[in-house]
């Protein structure tokens, strides 16, 4: 018996199920002065099941359990616990599933060149899914609608890290292609794909040694590609924070960053690449701190520059 006093909102059931459990079973829940409330459920009984009742006046519980069938003797039905629900635990559940959502959107597309750095995100959105799990039960994923996802990252993530020495230098080779033309409208944001395309070639070689360094036989157009950014550097001298362009850091730039956060503005590519001063890769009210301090004099470099 469970104390049903001052409880309403969703009653759930977590079923542990050995023997035949092929058909539908029946789940009665009694109160001497309520009556009986019952509710069918499916052949699969494992996990967490919602029967719906408003329990306001019921004070003890007692549940039993048959099957329909009553032919089928190798049955057997053990209910592990009960919870209970009310509105304000289904929003706590809402909010909890859509931060599982969201952490697995930011995992992203994982490559040869950013799958480091994106372990730490790929983690923590896996224990934010195994937490939400053990405390919802494995059904609770129907309701985390890319959880596909993340289990396609962590498969790619594997892959990756234990690519053959071909493949990793294929993979490099297609990257170094994709670089294209250098503009002066897209140098800042080729930088940073150059710098990434760098460290992979550093990794191959760490691993496999300088002689696998020369299977990139097109590793000269990333050389040429990292001169034409340095050329575009040295001729635009655009400094970072200059989100507004007007050649210096102000704070206008600050308020052109925090007007993009909050979907007031759409900055371009080149000014994305200018705002992203903390260098995490996405644009927040972090950045807009980063201009301010630097405007006021607390800090001389932004942190995105001190990786450069």
């Amino acid at each position: 018996s469970e104390n049903m006093a001052g409880k309403t909102g969703q009653l759930q059931l977590n079923f542990a199920t050995t023997g035949d459990d092929g058909y539908n079973t029946l789940i009665t829940l009694n109160d001497k002065s309520a009556g009986w409330h019952t509710a069918t459920f499916g052949t699969n009984l494992a996990g967490f099941k919602a029967m719906d009742f408003d329990w306001t006046k019921i004070n003890k519980l007692r549940y039993t359990w048959w099957n329909l069938n009553q032919s089928v003797a190798n049955m057997t039905v053990k209910i592990d616990n009960i919870r209970f629900y009310n509105a304000a635990t289904q929003e706590q559940k809402t909010a909890e599933v859509k931060a599982v959502i969201e952490a697995i959107n930011k995992i992203g597309v994982l490559t040869l060149d950013n799958y480091k750095s994106k372990e730490s995100t790929l983690v923590y959105a896996e224990e934010l899914s195994d937490a939400l799990m053990a405390k919802y039960g494995n059904t609770i994923l129907e309701e985390v609608t890319n959880a596909a996802d993340l289990v396609k990252a962590r498969e790619e993530f594997t892959r990756l890290t234990f690519l053959s020495r071909d493949e990793m230098v294929a993979d490099l080779m297609a990257d170094i292609d994709a670089i294209g033309k250098i503009t002066a409208q897209n140098y800042l944001q080729k930088d940073a794909e150059i710098a990434a395309l760098e460290q992979g070639v550093s990794d191959l070689v760490a691993q496999y040694g300088q002689e696998a360094k020369a299977l990139i036989t097109n590793i000269d157009k990333l050389t040429a590609a990292k001169q034409a950014v340095e050329a575009l550097k040295q001729a635009n001298a655009v400094p970072y924070g200059d989100v507004d362009g007007d050649g210096r850091v102000s704070a206008a730039d600050a308020l052109e960053v925090l007007k993009a956060v909050v979907g007031n503005v759409t900055l371009t590519e080149e000014q994305t690449v200018l705002a992203d001063v903390d260098g995490d890769e996405r644009i927040s009210a972090v950045d807009a701190l980063e201009i301010l301090k630097k405007v006021v004099g607390k800090i001389d470099r932004f942190p995105v520059e001190e990786t450069l």
